[in-house]
């Protein structure tokens, strides 16, 4: 465990520069009882107050525009230390990886779901933006679990981060400007545009991830099918929102935890995809029955807590098995 290194291949724009002038400054002035791991936690509680600010807007706070903006900078901030502080102070190990990329897989479908919500995306708008980002980030976890290196492209996850803050004080400070309110019958306006750029970006990330590692293509198409269904069911209406979030976020979590546990421990755990198999066509089945039926809403909510359950007992379950490593 002390020789556990993780490999990286950054080429953002804005990396350099922020480790330089804030990430290592940081780094240098936390206290010597915060471990890295602590800070991973506490970039999930900061994703919980950007939620909790969009909520309030939501509510008719505008405030809570500010709120989402400040977590959001705080979440980026304890992602990209955890990891510096690990290395400077010789603490790498697989559990903080497993927890870094695992809660990442949590993190990264609700702060863009955040952001989609803030800028006014609804429907089937709102499911493309976040399934595309949500579909890129497992596509580049699979990467890394073949090839054993995680690659960070020019335009990543630092960029994407700064992008959504400038959009929340913009909606805060100009918020009924027409450039800034969604429009799917013009594409002058910024959030059609952001989402043509997270569609463009999403597809050439998760194509290039296919190009470098297409001998295990198959890998991909029962996570594809998975976040699939839930579009089938956003569109015929069976979905809210917050479902559509819920549901995308813990099949990121269980596809993402599978392939960082596989990595890590080199141990298979095959019944997940079972489980799915089985599941999957009575979900695609489900706007077809709900015409004439009232079990639609009892379907969602079982699926929902099964995956959920399945997600963090293997998460525990794994973090049990690291910390014994």
């Amino acid at each position: 465990m002390e020789n556990y290194e993780y490999n990286v291949v950054e080429k953002s724009l804005t990396q350099d520069f922020m480790i330089k002038w804030v990430w290592m400054p940081f780094v240098k002035s936390v206290p010597k009882g915060v471990t890295p791991n602590m800070l991973t936690y506490i970039g999930l509680i900061f994703v919980t107050t950007m939620m909790l600010g969009v909520w309030a807007v939501a509510l008719g706070h505008s405030w809570g525009l500010i709120v989402a903006a400040v977590s959001t900078f705080l979440y980026m901030l304890c992602d990209n230390t955890d990891g510096l502080l690990a290395r400077s102070t010789g603490q790498t190990s697989r559990l903080g990886e497993f927890l870094d990329h695992w809660l990442d897989s949590i993190s990264f479908v609700l702060v863009d779901s955040c952001i989609a919500y803030s800028l006014g995306l609804t429907g089937m708008w709102f499911f493309l933006f976040v399934t595309l980002l949500t579909l890129a980030f497992y596509i580049t976890m699979w990467e890394h679990h073949y090839t054993g290196v995680f690659f960070s492209g020019h335009l990543g996850s630092n960029e994407r981060m700064f992008v959504y803050i400038a959009l929340y004080f913009c909606v805060f400070f100009l918020g009924d400007s027409s450039w800034l309110t969604f429009s799917d019958n013009s594409f002058a306006n910024i959030p059609m545009i952001l989402f043509i750029l997270v569609a463009i970006g999403s597809v050439l990330t998760t194509l290039g991830c296919i190009v470098r590692v297409k001998k295990h293509f198959l890998d991909v198409i029962l996570f594809t099918i998975a976040i699939a269904t839930v579009g089938l069911w956003s569109y015929c209406n069976l979905l809210a929102i917050h479902w559509v979030v819920a549901l995308l976020t813990v099949i990121n979590m269980i596809f993402c935890g599978k392939l960082i546990k596989m990595h890590l421990t080199q141990t298979p755990s095959p019944y997940r995809y079972k489980i799915l198999t089985i599941a999957i066509p009575l979900c695609i089945a489900l706007p077809f029955i709900a015409s004439w039926s009232n079990i639609a809403q009892y379907v969602v909510y079982t699926a929902v807590t099964c995956m959920a359950v399945t997600a963090l007992w293997d998460g525990l379950f794994t973090i049990r098995y690291l910390k014994k490593q």
